[in-house]
């Protein structure tokens, strides 16, 4: 029996995947917040040494307030606890799941996605968004600590209608409703939550190291995700056609890829599994998508 000390079971990611693990071979510890606080190494430490595997959700993805304040709770928490994560799991032998984010790559134009999971990431916040900076110096504490670990990248990610406000798919309908264009020039892969549950159950499995990506399959664009959301749902939406490129020039430089998203060959190839496409993951997603929209 495997035990895996699961931190973050109250987000909007991490509590949907929580509800998806299945293996009898696994027994999942879940200490809510503040019973573990990952600001305070002893606070880790009593529960690590309590299981094999620690998979940490854990991080601020309050993106308009990491802008504002990036030295602040953002910092804080995906930076130095992170940096106590790892290097709890390096005194203690644990194998540790990382989750991060697309957004450690350039959000400049002259970067190109898909990125995969071999492409360099330079550390220079000049040339990611503060958000995206901060969970790129949170990886590179991982890999400092000398942790045996394994980084989890996702991106966009949808899934979970207990968190509409966060849910990617949830926010385009609503701003859709409110009159707003969607971008038709924006390049991503989102991620769908309940396909992390198999990847993060095999990683703590297998316990392999380094860099993974988790989307679904395909590059594409907000228009495109929303005029298919609409016809699946039959919603009857009229939807605008918006630009990033018209929308940076009004409302200066943002902290968006234009030409994003992650390549997941390399995770497919090491784990033997294969995201959806993200129509597959619409679909799939549809019936809780009518409860709500």
């Amino acid at each position: 029996m495997s035990k895996i000390l699961f931190i973050g079971k109250h987000g909007f990611v991490g509590s949907k995947v929580l509800q998806g693990f299945s293996s009898p071979l696994q027994k999942v510890i879940s200490p809510p917040f503040p019973d573990l606080d990952i600001t305070q190494k002893d606070s880790i430490r009593q529960y690590a040494e309590m299981a094999d595997v620690v998979i940490n959700f854990a991080a601020f993805t309050d993106v308009k307030t990491a802008t504002r304040d990036p030295n602040g709770p953002s910092w804080k928490l995906n930076v130095d606890g992170t940096k106590n994560v790892a290097e709890v799991c390096k005194e203690t032998g644990k194998f540790l799941i990382h989750i991060s984010t697309d957004g450690v790559f350039p959000y400049l134009n002259t970067s190109k996605g898909p990125h995969d999971e071999s492409e360099i990431v330079l550390d220079d916040f000049k040339i990611v968004s503060p958000y995206g900076y901060t969970k790129l110096r949170g990886e590179i504490e991982v890999n400092k600590s000398g942790a045996k670990a394994a980084i989890l990248r996702i991106a966009y990610p949808f899934g979970n209608p207990d968190f509409p406000d966060k849910d990617y798919i949830i926010k385009l309908i609503k701003s859709v409703r409110l009159g707003y264009p969607l971008f038709t020039d924006q390049h991503f892969t989102p991620t769908y939550i309940k396909s992390l549950q198999t990847v993060i159950e095999k990683l703590s499995t297998l316990k392999l190291t380094g860099v993974f990506h988790w989307v679904c399959k395909g590059l594409t664009t907000p228009y495109a995700v929303g005029v298919y959301t609409n016809k699946i749902l039959g919603l009857g939406l009229g939807i605008k056609k918006g630009s990033l490129t018209k929308f940076e020039d009004m409302n200066g430089k943002q902290p968006y890829a234009k030409f994003g998203g992650l390549a997941t060959e390399i995770a497919e190839k090491r784990l033997g599994l294969k995201p959806p496409t993200w129509e597959e993951a619409i679909q799939d997603f549809a019936q809780e998508l009518k409860a709500i929209l």
